[in-house]
């Protein structure tokens, strides 16, 4: 082995331990993160006595073969030696060779290496030092879709919809890119212009390819509304699942509880996910007793989240509408409500998210900054043990939302009140 090939040995044999070990050690998490939907919230230290953190850094002690790496180092020597174009940066290689072990050795489309520059960015974005166009954004079939577009958002004004996909962020294919990547490129300066390629499939079976200009600015979204609708019924919006959730759906119920409500009307439509808490809050207002969800981390790492039981809407009617752009954490509500059978679900089949994720920060030599890695570490389940990863969650009944949610016609809002107003309300039954 040459001295070259030693030095260049060490190099990833201390990354890869950085990556596995200390970043296990010293980085962050998403506490309860479902769909991280590039919105970079709710940071906490990471807990290396997870059973999610164990395993990976054994490997090359494991293989006990310490000619495992020849093959990748004779084809990095032959595409340093051989390739046409101008030798690539040290870091850009392995950078590249640590998302292909995450997207193709794993065959994970959600994995992904962050690296410092764009780590940096999800920083400036928390401490809102820049821009964006109120868009939540995933994965899907390896390509960056359009989850939603927030309320009043520059992304919905600009006409984006759930179910876009975004081909292209200014001059930049998004092809191979993480949906971290996506998201830092989609977001600058205030007031500054930034323009999408988007691919729109239509209801014929036809596509049409868009250029979509947006022009960023500060977005801010309010997380859940009510109001009452008349004869006893009550609709509850909620935009996103994230700490301050909890305490606005707790008071929300407590005002809903005292006007005696005969129906709810639970609107998660576009809600991209966020924390689990909430959807343990909300299902248990629901549900007395039973799992919400199911959890596998692997190896037979297996459990079973239950409600709470202290709920207060146990003997309501409920009907919850959903569509394209309900996914993650909110799917985990869709669903367990549907396989309690304690409420009918209208509107459109659910985006399809089934894995949850964390963020580990890790030390990059050479760097300033940290990088991180965005991890799955584990697949949910809906209560009776369907994985709805990549096929969502199909309504009771279909029923097309209109474009914008803000519409003064919304014909799933309007079943879903017809149908508390028809059926005998004094039963729990959905």
């Amino acid at each position: 082995m040459t001295a070259r090939r030693v030095s260049q040995l060490f190099i990833i044999i201390a990354g890869l331990g950085c990556l596995f070990a200390v970043g296990i050690l010293t980085g962050y998490k998403y506490p309860g993160v479902v769909g991280l939907s590039a919105r970079y919230q709710g940071l906490s230290a990471r807990d290396s006595t997870d059973p999610a953190n164990k395993g990976l850094s054994s490997l090359i002690t494991e293989t006990n073969d310490a000619h495992v790496f020849d093959i990748f180092w004779d084809v990095w020597e032959l595409a340093e030696a051989k390739h046409y174009a101008s030798p690539a940066d040290p870091k850009t290689l392995m950078y590249g060779a640590i998302n292909g072990v995450l997207q193709y050795g794993l065959k994970d489309q959600y994995s992904s290496f962050i690296t410092p520059a764009i780590r940096a960015k999800m920083t400036d974005s928390l401490g809102g030092n820049d821009a964006g166009i109120g868009l939540e954004m995933d994965k899907n079939a390896r390509q960056i879709t359009v989850v939603t577009a927030l309320v009043s958002s520059p992304a919905e004004r600009a006409g984006l919809l759930p179910g876009d996909i975004i081909t292209s962020i200014d001059d930049a294919y998004t092809e191979e890119m993480s949906v971290l990547e996506a998201a830092s490129l989609i977001r600058g300066p205030l007031g500054t212009d930034v323009t999408l390629g988007i691919l729109r499939y239509l209801d014929d079976g036809t596509f049409e390819e868009l250029t979509v200009p947006v022009t960023r600015s500060r977005v801010v979204e309010e997380t859940l509304s009510w109001r009452d609708l008349g004869n006893g019924i009550f609709y509850i919006k909620l935009r996103s699942l994230n700490p301050d959730t909890i305490t606005q759906w707790t008071n929300a119920v407590s005002v809903i509880n005292s006007s005696s409500p005969a129906g709810i009307i639970l609107d998660i439509r576009s809600n991209a996910g966020g924390s689990t808490n909430p959807v343990l809050t909300v299902v248990s207002e629901f549900v007395q007793e039973g799992v919400v969800y199911k959890l596998d981390r692997g190896e037979g790492d297996t459990s079973e989240i239950q409600v709470s039981g202290s709920g207060s809407l146990f003997e309501v009617p409920l009907r919850v509408l959903v569509n394209r752009g309900t996914a993650s954490a909110a799917e985990m509500i869709a669903g367990s409500l549907a396989d309690h059978e304690r409420a009918r679900l209208l509107g459109e089949r659910t985006f399809g998210k089934g894995v949850m994720q964390d963020i580990i920060d890790i030390n990059v030599p050479g760097e300033v900054g940290p990088g991180a890695l965005n991890l799955v570490v584990a697949k949910w389940y809906t209560p009776t043990g369907t994985w709805i990863q990549d096929m969502g969650i199909a309504p009771d009944l279909e029923v097309r939302s209109p474009a914008s949610l803000t519409s003064a016609e919304d014909p799933v809002q309007d079943q879903a009140y017809l149908e508390l107003t028809e059926t005998g309300i004094e039963t729990s039954q959905p």
